[in-house]
């Protein structure tokens, strides 16, 4: 498939992300329109299948894009999506009385699906992106060697031919030769009572055993061809039918023609792609932050400079001292001014009116104060991967980007603010090194001018 389709798939994610999150969403977990168990579980089951949906389409979206930026944004809003399924899968759980087995099939049917869409998809990336699992299949090949330990994971056949001695094989020779001599001299007896019911039947119609007539061996050859044949096609019958059902599989096609082959193949080549792209996204974070911070760090330098000497000439003249920068980040305190006696009736008042406003709501939820309440934890995570998409990618012209490899100006965009801490931090200790500078120079003259006046 074209790098297109995936984008595509990722689009159409995307765009049902967004349905849940301004329709759904706010239905299931609104608390001012007053709903029932039945109704939340029918919210909240219609949740839990359209993620299921979501879920599915990032994952395949996720595995198979080669762009490397497209493939970080995409495993963030993939996280999100599984979080929230988690969330709503626990409150079903706690409306359905802390049973762990849901009954879905109403809602399917209501959507009009099948039973395969609760099947949850277990991303491939938990085993592709786990580095440790090398690791520990190289570590469990060396210590198999050291000890001498034999491999569990082979079948039980190939541990039976391990463990074989000379005397079991020679067992096991004269059994098969046995079982073949008894099978072969059991079709030679069988062949001989069918040549002597043969001549009996013969003899019973007083024909001569050694005589063959043509008219019977052509009604008997004719009878035999047309059993052979209506057998036949009734196995080519039952095949198709088999087929056709899903009971058996269709025979293999060759491997230049077979789709699933040439779909297997094409995966593994954009892994290959994959893996190179990203190996390439990784050497392009370290060139481009070099790039930005020697074509880029200077003139931040000196903006910052620039602002900071302002300040601290300001501070001076208004003042009369060199002021500290810790100054700079301090939040200015604002002080409570007390209230007269018609500012405290107000507001008590409005506080009054507030709770009463709180406890008329809560009389007439009834029973929704009693349900648990739902985490939203990943929806906000949701919210703004769905932002970030739509900033980002959405109309974003890649025209000129036919192989998906990683985006130059993406990356500076994410370098530059490391590249801008370090620079402040820089600035930072030259503005406090220039700071004790004027403020020992400024001592130093006010002594001196002190000194002339005595």
């Amino acid at each position: 498939m074209a790098n297109v389709t995936y984008d595509q798939l990722w689009k159409e994610a995307m765009v049902e992300l967004l349905d849940q999150l301004e329709v759904n969403e706010p239905a299931a977990f609104d608390a001012s329109v007053p709903q029932d168990d039945e109704q939340r579980v029918q919210h909240y089951a219609t949740l839990y299948v359209r993620y299921l949906q979501i879920v599915r389409k990032l994952e395949e979206a996720y595995d198979q894009i080669v762009h490397p930026q497209k493939r970080v944004d995409i495993k963030a809003t993939l996280v999100a999506v599984m979080g929230r399924v988690l969330e709503i899968k626990e409150a079903l759980i706690a409306l359905n009385r802390g049973i762990n087995f849901l009954n879905l099939d109403e809602v399917l049917v209501d959507l009009k699906l099948g039973p395969e869409v609760l099947e949850v998809p277990v991303p491939r990336y938990f085993v592709e992106e786990r580095e440790d699992l090398e690791m520990r299949e190289k570590l469990l090949d060396t210590y198999t060697l050291q000890f001498n330990l034999r491999d569990r994971s082979r079948g039980d056949e190939d541990a039976k031919a391990e463990e074989m001695t000379l005397e079991n094989a020679i067992r096991a020779i004269q059994i098969n030769e046995r079982a073949r001599q008894g099978r072969q001299r059991s079709k030679g007896m069988r062949e001989i009572q069918l040549e002597e019911e043969r001549e009996r039947r013969l003899m019973q119609l007083g024909g001569d055993p050694n005589e063959k007539d043509p008219d019977s061996a052509a009604l008997v050859i004719s009878a035999r061809w047309r059993g052979y044949d209506a057998r036949k096609k009734t196995d080519i019958m039952r095949r198709e039918e088999f087929i056709f059902i899903g009971m058996e599989h269709p025979p293999a096609l060759d491997a230049s023609r077979d789709p699933l082959v040439a779909l297997a193949r094409n995966r593994q080549r954009r892994k290959h792609v994959q893996r190179a792209h990203a190996e390439e996204y990784k050497q392009a974070l370290v060139s481009l932050k070099d790039e930005v911070a020697s074509h880029e760090a200077p003139e931040m330098r000196e903006e910052m400079l620039d602002q900071l000497r302002d300040w601290y000439i300001k501070e001076h003249e208004r003042t009369g001292a060199f002021p500290k920068l810790e100054q700079l980040t301090q939040e200015p305190v604002v002080e409570e001014v007390p209230l007269d006696d018609k500012a405290k009736k107000a507001k008590e008042k409005a506080d009054k009116e507030k709770a009463a406003k709180a406890a008329k709501a809560k009389k007439g939820k009834g029973v929704e104060e009693d349900a648990p309440p739902v985490d939203r934890h990943f929806a906000e995570g949701m919210e703004s991967s769905f932002r970030l998409w739509s900033d980002k990618w959405q109309l974003r012209d890649e025209s000129s980007n036919f192989a998906q490899r990683f985006d130059p100006e993406l990356v500076k965009q994410q370098v530059r603010p490391e590249v801008e801490e370090a620079v402040r931090e820089e600035v930072r200790l030259r503005i406090e090194q220039e700071l004790e500078n004027l403020e020992e120079a400024f001592e130093r003259d006010r002594n001196k001018g002190k000194k002339k006046k005595k």
